[in-house]
């Protein structure tokens, strides 16, 4: 029953971190790029929006961890959550006034709903969660900061992708394998 609940759980998270990518990866479309300076392109835009909500929903999941996990791999991961993530949240917010973009201050309405069903788990339960919802998020975080360095337009803008990139994003997401693989969560 346990192992059944578990697989469920995660396999909701994971829908939802799967969800929130391809709403990232898509939502460059939703606005047009004269709302912002003339350098910057809708990619540039949505870069910034996504990885300012992105950064806040690491920081609340991270405080979870830090109460809810029952491995000290877990609880130490979800600290460094909260400093990596809070230090990214600055750089966004640097860059996006720099550019005059407005970034949200919290979560997406998604990312809230899936930290609400990831804080009703403690434990061991809640480990296999998190870790599985954080490998997710972070595969998907690598995917769009490719993105925009890809197809992005602001230089300014494509460092901050490639700083998170390499010291956040990447580092992040191998991590968060290297732990659920250690969790024993079958």
């Amino acid at each position: 029953m346990k192992k059944r609940l578990v697989a469920t759980i995660t396999g909701t998270l994971l829908a939802a971190g799967m969800t929130l990518a391809a709403v990232a990866a898509h939502g460059a479309d939703r606005e047009p790029a004269s709302e912002s300076r003339a350098d910057l392109n809708a990619m540039d835009k949505e870069f910034l929006k996504s990885a300012a909500a992105g950064a806040r929903f690491e920081v609340i999941g991270g405080h979870h961890a830090v109460k809810l996990a029952a491995s000290a791999k877990v609880t130490h991961f979800g600290h460094r959550m909260i400093k990596d993530h809070s230090l990214e949240f600055q750089k966004v917010l640097t860059e996006a006034r720099h550019e005059h973009v407005v970034v949200p201050p919290e979560p997406e309405p998604e990312q809230k709903k899936t930290l609400k069903i990831a804080g009703m788990f403690k434990g061991h339960t809640f480990d296999c969660a998190y870790m599985a919802l954080e490998y997710t998020d972070h595969t998907a975080d690598v995917a769009e900061a490719e993105l925009e360095l890809a197809e992005g337009h602001d230089g300014s803008v494509k460092d901050l992708a490639a700083w998170t990139l390499h010291n956040i994003y990447r580092p992040h997401l191998a991590m968060a394998s290297d732990i659920l693989m250690s969790l024993n969560c079958s």
